[in-house]
């Protein structure tokens, strides 16, 4: 059961990201299935960095070590999920405005 709880969730966000990056950004898709999507993708990035900020800050008294890594990791996620979802959004704008060029 637990694998095929991971097999449903795995299709709906490589789904959700194939729609909503550069090459499957699909127009014909409905605004209401790409939107939600993307809000689901972005909770789920959301929240594993904030798993990972609030366990760090648990456990930095106890163990400053261990804490300071989690920190650094949840900072590093932050940073690359911003990234990512910059570049998908760029990609967004540059093939919308190339399919509105005048001949």
């Amino acid at each position: 059961m637990d694998i095929l709880g991971e097999i449903l969730i795995e299709l709906v966000f490589e789904g959700a990201e194939t729609l909503c990056s550069h090459y499957g950004w699909n127009p014909k898709v409905s605004r209401w299935v790409r939107y939600p999507l993307l809000g689901i993708l972005a909770l789920f990035y959301l929240g594993v960095i904030g798993i990972c900020f609030f366990t760090g800050l648990l456990i930095l008294p106890s163990c400053w070590l261990f804490g300071a890594a989690l920190l650094l990791l949840g900072a590093v996620f932050l940073v690359l999920t911003v990234r990512k979802f910059r570049k998908m959004y760029r990609s967004y704008q540059e093939k919308k405005e190339s399919e509105y060029e005048p001949f």
